[in-house]
């Protein structure tokens, strides 16, 4: 069998692009065109398009011998819109086959993969069974529901329209997405739906790493529904009410990172730095890295130069990252990093460094006789004024 067309059906079981599709009906899909893949093949549509709804895994008799197939719609220097035209509820986006792969991919924020509904929410994920979603920078625009038949993977994604992301887990039929990440509900309801009976699925790490935020006010909502008996007294589910990307890190207001390092006279350091800002208002945690001898140079929680952090412009450190009293006479760099809650951090390696006085050398304070103090050193039994 090759790619054909007739009487509104395309049936593919070889990879084409979109100018394929057009070659072979002789003009462009419209909206009741039916797009039937199979074979392993793949479709991929990067621009424009229509159909009346998309069917990955078979083709129109039923016959295909490998059910899988696969759609692509890729955005690259401007955005680009699928839309769909099926009137079934849960329908447009169908099809079977566990390896089989509806992409949705776009190149930045303002650059997005569309995918749409033109019959009021009426198309979805409902009748697609184990075909997986994988979207990075894609919008869901009017789409009645993206169900968790498979474990999608979908990130940066705008949900907008009142549709909706039913994360709705049962012992037989959904599960739990690969990533659900950076997720702008607008206008819309994410539902995080546990209904099984046994084995309570744990979604508190998922949502350490996988943020859910919703903007728009009206109807958008976010919810989570677990099932009683399991711990639903708490929120796992992060959201935010601002339009702000919560991948962003912090920005600096002025000059970026640490700005001073100073010897203190009991054989501390006190750094400081000004202040930085983030995008949805969320307060700005102060990583603080430390290392003798040079520049820190791994960052993270997980670094073996974070010393800790704060939510104030500077710090008095006492210790190293290990936990260990500074030792004096020993030179620290130290470097300051802007941080969300969620671990979204600055990159800058601004550095400085000062080294840490001995006993006999600690600051010391002159009162003179007219009574202003000024700071001296002492040098054995020598106090020399600075």
């Amino acid at each position: 069998m090759a790619n054909s067309y007739s009487s509104g059906i395309f049936d593919i079981d070889t990879s084409t692009d979109l100018a394929g599709l057009i070659a072979l009906k002789g003009s462009a899909p419209s909206g009741t065109d039916y797009l039937y893949i199979a074979e392993g093949a793949t479709v991929t549509l990067d621009d424009n398009c229509s159909f009346l709804l998309i069917y990955l895994g078979d083709n129109s008799a039923g016959t295909a011998t490998t059910k899988t197939g696969h759609c692509i719609l890729s955005a690259s220097g401007s955005s680009k819109t699928l839309t769909l035209y099926d009137t079934t509820q849960g329908g447009g986006l169908r099809g079977e086959g566990s390896t089989s792969t509806y992409t949705f991919t776009g190149a930045s924020e303002s650059v997005r993969a569309i995918v749409k509904s033109n019959t009021s929410q009426k198309v979805g994920t409902a009748n697609a069974e184990a075909v997986k979603i994988i979207a990075n920078y894609a919008t869901f625009e009017s789409i009645y529901a993206i169900d968790a038949n498979a474990a999608h993977d979908i990130q940066n994604t705008i949900f907008t329209g009142t549709c909706m992301y039913a994360l709705r887990v049962t012992n037989v039929k959904y599960v739990k997405p690969t990533k659900f990440d950076n997720i702008v509900c607008d206008r819309s309801t994410a539902v995080i739906y546990d209904s099984s009976t046994s084995n309570f699925i744990d979604w508190r790490d998922f949502f350490t790493y996988n943020r859910v935020k919703v903007v728009g006010g009206g109807s958008g909502t976010t919810r989570s529904n677990f099932q009683a008996g399991y711990d639903t007294a708490t929120r796992w589910l992060y959201y935010r009410a601002e339009s702000a990307s919560i991948i962003d890190a912090p920005t600096w207001d002025t000059n970026t990172g640490i700005q001073s390092l100073i010897t203190n006279d009991n054989g501390t350091l006190t750094a400081s730095w000004n202040s930085a800002t983030h995008g949805t208002g969320d307060t700005v945690r102060y990583r603080i890295y430390i290392r003798a001898d040079e520049a820190p140079d791994e960052f993270g929680v997980v670094s073996p130069y974070y010393l800790g952090e704060t939510t104030g412009t500077s710090f008095t450190i006492a210790q190293d990252a290990g936990g260990n009293a500074l030792v004096a006479g020993t030179t620290y760099y130290v470097i300051v990093r802007a941080a969300t809650a969620l671990s979204f951090e600055d990159a800058n390696t601004e550095t400085k460094n000062a080294t840490v006085l001995n006993k006999k050398d600690r600051l010391k304070l002159i009162m003179m006789p007219n009574g202003n103090i000024i700071p001296s050193i002492l040098i054995g039994k020598l106090v020399v004024p600075l």
